[in-house]
């Protein structure tokens, strides 16, 4: 995925190059036609590529942060998956021990005037 980045940013400059390329020639002809002076097309050239520049930092924050968003979801996603293989591994513990599995979690209604169940206790009566 990062190539694919590297190599999408990198046709973004050159496309922009080509296109400060073009300007120049397009500027360059209308001086030598007389339409525009000197002074005029160099100061049109800036300001073009002030602007190209400008696209171009914010093309390259979009990417950053499209990035940075797509790497957090991977480790959210690796994250509920090692969560999931605790779970399993938990589960596999207390079956081995003889341990009921508890009852499946529900949120706790603040208007509720009864409390949530508690979590089993071991047949021993000791708190694990």
């Amino acid at each position: 995925m990062l190539e694919t980045l590297k190599k999408t940013i990198f046709a973004g400059v050159g496309a922009t190059v080509m296109s400060a390329d073009a300007v120049k020639t397009a500027l360059a002809d209308l001086v030598k036609k007389g339409k525009l002076s000197a002074d005029d097309a160099k100061a049109a050239f800036d300001k073009a590529a002030a602007r190209g520049e400008e696209d171009a930092k914010a093309l390259y924050g979009k990417a950053a942060a499209r990035g940075k968003e797509t790497l957090e979801n991977l480790g959210a996603l690796a994250g509920t998956k090692r969560l999931e293989n605790l779970e399993k591994r938990v589960a596999a513990i207390e079956e081995k021990l003889g341990i009921p599995a508890p009852a499946p979690e529900t949120p706790e209604d603040e208007n509720s005037p009864v409390p949530a169940a508690e979590a089993p206790k071991p047949a021993d009566g000791n708190a694990v």
